[in-house]
């Protein structure tokens, strides 16, 4: 999923916002290897080594899916789906958002010759957080189904969330290479040595790692679908564009 008007990236915003987005994203999981499971630390169940996120950041995220049951559990018929249902939902129009956002500032830019789109080190850290949680959720809830925990209803919900969390980080990851392209055409041909990718490598650590989260996030939620399933040829609805980028991981 994709908002109508993608989020501008022209100029800065108001710090204050980007501090509280990055805090909130941040107790959704956290980031990528930064999270990893220590050494000494305690795995609750199988479902935290498959994600391979600290103690703390599982519980939050498996909070987030007890709230759901404990709504569904009551049985209202003012609730049509699981609460956690829009929060992935959101997660996937911020991620997806921002890559959309870079791709219209990056070719309207290239088109017109207006002043050239400008990503914040803040705003790659806060995609990294939003892609990386809404698999996490759509993992955790796939992990859930094949060992028969949870609410079905919670399970079919969000399984059909599936396509939007990989159709965002395909986007996010596009319009991150094409910010990327925009920054090496900037740079100028005498400062360039090799392809894109030894340029983002040397000059952009930021995207770099956005890239590489993009990868994870998609791998993640193809392993959930996979031991679910127990077949090793899935077969995804997405776009082609996303299906090429999904087939070579």
């Amino acid at each position: 999923m994709l908002p109508s008007r993608p989020p501008p990236l022209i100029g800065a915003g108001l710090l204050e916002g980007d501090v509280l987005r990055l805090a909130l994203l941040e107790t959704l999981g956290g980031g990528g290897q930064s999270v990893g499971i220590s050494d000494d630390e305690n795995v609750l169940d199988e479902v935290q080594q498959f994600l391979g996120i600290r103690t703390r950041y599982y519980i939050a995220l498996r909070k987030r899916l007890l709230v759901s049951e404990e709504a569904l559990a009551r049985k209202s018929r003012a609730i049509q789906q699981p609460l956690v249902v829009p929060l992935v939902r959101a997660l996937c129009a911020y991620a997806g958002g921002l890559g959309e956002a870079l791709l219209r500032s990056c070719d309207g830019q290239t088109r017109q010759r207006c002043i050239a789109p400008s990503l914040p080190p803040g705003a790659t850290t806060c995609a990294e957080l939003a892609i990386l949680a809404a698999a996490r959720l759509v993992a955790m809830n796939k992990k859930d189904a094949a060992t028969g925990s949870g609410v079905r209803c919670r399970h079919s919900w969000i399984s059909l969330m599936i396509p939007s969390v990989l159709h965002s980080a395909e986007r996010l990851r596009r319009g991150v290479l094409r910010y990327a392209q925009n920054q090496m055409d900037r740079a100028g041909a005498a400062n360039l040595e090799g392809d894109l990718g030894n340029f983002v490598a040397v000059n952009c650590p930021d995207l770099r790692r956005l890239l590489i989260v993009c990868d994870e996030a998609a791998v993640l939620v193809l392993r959930a679908v996979k031991e679910e399933t127990g077949s090793r040829d899935i077969e995804v609805k997405v776009h082609s564009v996303c299906r090429t980028w999904l087939s070579g991981l």
